[in-house]
């Protein structure tokens, strides 16, 4: 069994997407992408399976039915990105003292969770093609000095061309965003030098062993606005923004003995991040003041997270708690934000049979801080859209991953007017329960054809929102959504990927207008009477 993802627009193939294959019973298959975006897998057992791909906090969930007699199949999974995808960047980036930039990696920005990267030539030139259009930063890395060289040019006080925001700048805040729609020039672009030190150390394995030819990051760590983590299908979680990681600054390889430099760091917040889910991970705060660093880190391997699962059954309309009931069959999707420079990325919870009918667990990437975000459970095979879950440390928090194993608490919250009649009490099923969780929302935008409806969650920690397009009529409809309070806003020409843009979640919550769903009450329809555009 093989299959390609692609994007949905360019039909051209995604490299290093991530691929589970998964059913009630955990997870079946684990890959990433070749560079034409190909995936294969040998065998599986016939029955029904539900298929995970992610890219750059973009999510595809399908469902698989293998058959005892199937010959073998290709299938194509398509992602969607941006509605036209044929824009282009292109320029030349200098250093400060106006010869090329020979070799930098070019960094095209359009949030905190997307970003495309490229090498510049030996004359500093550099393209992107196949984007959209929209508003971007645009950050040049020029090219370290070569691992373990750096030594030897140390002094007491130094400078170095260091990570340049367009036109000139060393920080994001002070950054001047690009507009790009076509073929779009960018002119006068230069890299900036400021004081900087060496930051080294060693990598050991758990054992105490050199990790040799081992990956090492180097994370700045800076203030983040609120803006979209990761998307599925017509839905994207939200991030309240704060302190966290930005894109890699830097990249190198232990030697034979596990050592590594990073010569040329400028002052700030850091943090150094080795090795990854295979070998293990390794990750420490930095503070580069006025002196050189030099660190240990040890490996250790990815840590399992326990989580016990329970319905927690409200009655009388959701006011009072009435009890709890085991989970069966059900599988837990759960988005993993890194707020430590790990990697970020989709979880799924699976079913442990020696720990008992409520236990469940999570192989996560590494240890640290992170900031989960819950997606409906599937339920013998169906998705719960609309569930609520509460995830102890609560959903949307931050929690520490430590060795060996973290337990947690996922509970689902049982509603609706037929499952909370307690004379008449009815199976907890996922067909019972998956239509009277969710919340709906239906309405009209005045001039509205084709503009695009936000649906923007209150609380960023516990709930999902949405997108949909207006119809002929300007009507619009939402379906599969938690319960609970949302700003909606209209935008012209908006997709998925613009969602990454800064931008927006300000601007839906100053100019939404805020409305509330309910599971249990019918929700009114909403007339929204402005069409907001993203940028001239």
């Amino acid at each position: 069994m093989d299959g390609i993802v692609v994007d949905g627009d360019t039909r051209t193939g995604i490299a290093n997407a991530s691929v589970i294959i998964f059913d009630s019973h955990g997870e079946r298959f684990r890959t990433r992408t070749a560079a034409s975006g190909l995936f294969q897998f040998s065998s599986a057992e016939p029955g029904l399976y539900h298929v995970a791909i992610e890219t750059n906090g973009f999510i595809l969930f399908r469902e698989l039915r293998v058959a005892a007699d199937d010959p073998p199949v290709f299938f194509t999974y398509e992602i969607e990105f941006g509605k036209e995808r044929k824009a282009s960047v292109s320029g030349q980036v200098l250093d400060s003292k106006n010869r090329p930039s020979s070799f930098a990696k070019i960094d095209l920005i359009r949030g905190p969770s997307l970003r495309y990267r490229v090498t510049a030539d030996q004359a500093g030139r550099f393209m992107f093609s196949n984007i959209s259009p929209g508003s971007y930063n645009l950050r040049a890395l020029p090219q370290s000095p070569p691992n373990g060289n750096a030594s030897d040019q140390k002094t007491t006080a130094r400078s170095a061309e260091v990570a340049t925001y367009f036109p000139s700048s060393l920080t994001e805040i002070e950054a001047q965003r690009i507009e790009v729609h076509g073929a779009t020039r960018v002119e006068g672009f230069w890299t900036r030098t400021a004081p900087v030190h060496s930051v080294s150390g060693v990598v050991k394995n758990d054992d105490g062993s050199a990790a040799a030819e081992t990956k090492v990051q180097l994370v700045p760590i800076f203030h983040r606005s609120a803006h979209v983590i990761s998307s599925f299908d017509s839905f994207f979680f939200v991030s309240p923004g704060g302190s966290g990681p930005g894109p890699d600054q830097a990249e190198a390889f232990t030697d034979k003995i596990g050592r590594f430099e990073f010569a040329d760091v400028p002052a700030g917040a850091w943090r150094v991040v080795a090795g990854s889910r295979e070998v293990g991970v390794a990750l420490t705060p930095v503070e580069v003041r006025e002196a050189d660093l030099t660190l240990q880190l040890r490996l250790h391997k990815s840590p399992k997270v326990l989580a016990e699962t329970r319905w927690g059954v409200f009655c009388v309309q959701g006011r009072l708690f009435c009890g709890q009931r085991p989970i069966q069959n059900a599988s837990f999707p759960i988005w993993f934000t890194g707020n430590d420079g790990q990697e970020s990325g989709l979880m799924i919870g699976y079913p442990m049979q020696d720990h008992g009918e409520t236990s469940v667990f999570f192989d996560v990437n590494s240890p640290g801080s992170f900031s989960v975000r819950a997606f409906p459970p599937i339920v013998e095979s169906q998705i719960l859209w609309g569930t609520s879950i509460a995830f102890q440390p609560a959903s949307g928090q931050d929690f520490e991953v430590a060795r060996p194993k973290l337990t947690v608490s996922i509970s689902l919250m049982q509603g609706g007017s037929e499952l909370l009649n307690m004379d008449r009490p009815v199976a907890l099923t996922a067909e019972n329960v998956r239509t009277a969780m969710a919340a709906s929302l239906s309405g009209t935008v005045r001039d509205g054809v084709g503009a695009s409806v936000i649906l923007l969650p209150v609380d960023f920690s516990s709930n999902y929102g949405g997108i949909a397009i207006c119809g002929k009529e300007g009507n619009f409809e939402f379906r599969n959504l938690r319960p609970g309070a949302y700003y909606a806003a209209a935008f012209r020409n908006l997709d998925m990927e613009e969602l990454r843009d800064l931008e927006i979640i300000q601007r839906t919550q100053i100019n939404g207008r805020r409305v509330r769903l309910d599971a249990v009450r019918p929700n009114p329809s909403l007339q929204i009477e402005e069409v907001l555009s993203l940028r001239p």
